[in-house]
């Protein structure tokens, strides 16, 4: 059971960095369309930069989707985990 605590909280953390790091990259898009950014053209450095992101991100939602696949798994198994037969206190 605590290994299964364990695991939770390692899936939970990973899905927290996730939604994080996409929470800030949207943050820094919404400050830079309020600053009134004139300027087109993306500096290559910079657009390299977030394809980098870009392919971080799809790699945690790829991560994130296999270990809700994991977790799924688990949850049915404890769900049909049953105890075992206990022996009788010797009254019959």
């Amino acid at each position: 059971m605590e290994q299964m605590l364990k695991f939770f909280l390692l899936m939970m953390s990973l899905v927290v960095c996730g939604l994080v790091g996409y929470a800030g990259v949207t943050a820094i898009n919404a400050i830079q369309r309020k600053s009134g950014r004139q300027d087109p053209a993306i500096d290559p450095a910079e657009l390299d930069e977030i394809r980098a992101q870009v392919a971080d991100v799809d790699q945690l939602r790829t991560r994130v989707a296999d270990l809700e696949e994991r977790l799924d798994f688990t949850e049915r198994l404890l769900a049909q985990h049953q105890e075992p037969p206990r022996l009788g206190g010797g009254a019959s």
